[in-house]
């Protein structure tokens, strides 16, 4: 990981979370990916400067990440996790309550067919 002196800790997290997807290429070679100018991303890996939202997007992108997840990662350093169980639950508390009272049902109503040894179509 990149390290600058004082450097904040969501600046780090960027810095490491760029060095990452740059790999063994060069910063011009992300700068292209990200159609954005190479001392943009030397900015963000030096800490001098911080991506748009829009390149928060692209960034985000790369890496199969939303971008709150993304910002999740800057702000408390946890990767988002790739338990498929997990994913259900987070995206079901993003749910209306409408919609998790109808998943709700069709869960008890899976667990009950289950129970009594039918198969659930």
């Amino acid at each position: 990981m990149i390290k600058i002196k004082n450097m904040r800790p969501r600046a780090e997290r960027l810095a490491s979370f760029l060095a990452e997807l740059q790999g063994e290429g060069s910063q011009s070679m992300l700068a292209r990916r990200l159609k954005v100018s190479r001392s943009s991303v030397n900015g963000w890996l030096s800490g001098t400067g911080w991506p748009d939202s829009e390149n928060l997007k692209k960034l985000a992108s790369l890496k199969g990440w939303s971008v709150d997840d993304l910002q999740n990662y800057l702000d408390t350093g946890e990767p988002p996790t790739d338990d498929p169980l997990q994913l259900l639950v987070k995206k079901v508390r993003s749910l209306p309550l409408k919609d998790v009272a109808h998943l709700a049902f069709i869960c008890n109503e899976t667990l009950a067919q289950r129970l009594s040894g039918k198969e659930v179509g």
